[in-house]
């Protein structure tokens, strides 16, 4: 048994958590912006990583964007389990939240927030996933009417925080109010 004050409560390790993920919609460089997003497609995992728009503490949710045209818009429709991923090596912490992702109607205020170099990566031609001859073989258009808001819904969240001489671990559930309890790491 050893005993440190880092985080001493499942809760103090939670807000901690809580606190770099928000941060990370407003820190470009954060560990935390670029999130590996995990969906099912035809029964296997399929990641890619996705950028961090927004954090909602309350809701438990997190904001991403897509080109309607792409696979991963297809696989959420289909199923929308999936899981997070979040790794910073500064802090040293790992944050894996289960839960479903949603396609939602909000996209014009995203939209309008998009520096138009960033609205030019929703709309390529030909779209997403088609095969070409080189390289360079496409065209970058801006098109609101493909561009797609994700939200993902928490259902329970695992953090595992490695920065001391002993490793801590906690799980949280929605159904359990979010109230965490230490795991074994």
């Amino acid at each position: 048994m050893f005993k440190d004050n880092f985080h001493s409560n499942p809760s103090q390790l939670f807000d901690f958590a809580w606190d770099k993920l928000k941060l990370a919609t407003t820190d470009y460089k954060s560990n935390f912006r670029n999130v590996a997003v995990s969906t099912v497609m035809k029964n296997f995992p399929s990641s890619r990583i996705m950028v961090l728009r927004e954090v909602n503490l309350e809701e438990k949710s997190f904001i991403f964007f897509t080109d309607s045209k792409s696979n991963k818009y297809d696989v959420i429709i289909k199923n929308s389990h999936s899981s997070l991923l979040f790794w910073d090596s500064k802090s040293k912490l790992q944050i894996r939240i289960n839960g479903n992702i949603y396609i939602i109607d909000d996209s014009k205020k995203w939209w309008n927030k998009l520096k138009e170099k960033s609205q030019m990566q929703y709309g390529s031609l030909p779209i997403p996933s088609t095969q070409i001859k080189e390289s360079s073989s496409f065209e970058l258009k801006s098109s609101f009417s493909r561009f797609a808001v994700l939200k993902f819904l928490s259902i329970d969240i695992d953090i595992l925080d490695v920065s001391n001489k002993y490793n801590k671990r906690a799980f949280f559930e929605s159904e359990n109010n979010w109230v965490g309890s230490w795991v074994v790491p």
